[in-house]
């Protein structure tokens, strides 16, 4: 699936959506505790529509994969800290 030029997939449980030409990428996660999807990391930016744009896909991805799918999701192993990279860039 994609919205105009970003990108999004589903792996372990996380929605990665990116935006290659801008090295762009946001990591966005249902904890089985909340109800809503949230924001593990992303790259840095100031573009507040290009944020708003990505939490709108990886949202419309979750609903399409629906409720039954996220059970049992939102257990994963807590962050150990080290930083994460996207297209060698630093996400946080």
């Amino acid at each position: 699936m994609s919205a105009g030029d970003l990108h999004v997939e589903v792996n372990d449980g996380d929605i990665i959506v990116t935006l290659p030409a801008a090295y762009f990428a946001a990591i966005y996660h249902k904890p089985a505790d909340q109800p809503q999807l949230i924001l593990k990391s992303r790259t840095d930016t100031d573009d507040s529509e290009l944020l708003a744009r990505a939490w709108k896909l990886a949202n419309d991805q979750a609903r399409e994969y629906g409720v039954d799918f996220w059970r049992g999701w939102g257990q994963h192993a807590p962050n150990d800290g080290a930083p994460d990279y996207w297209g060698g860039h630093r996400i946080r």
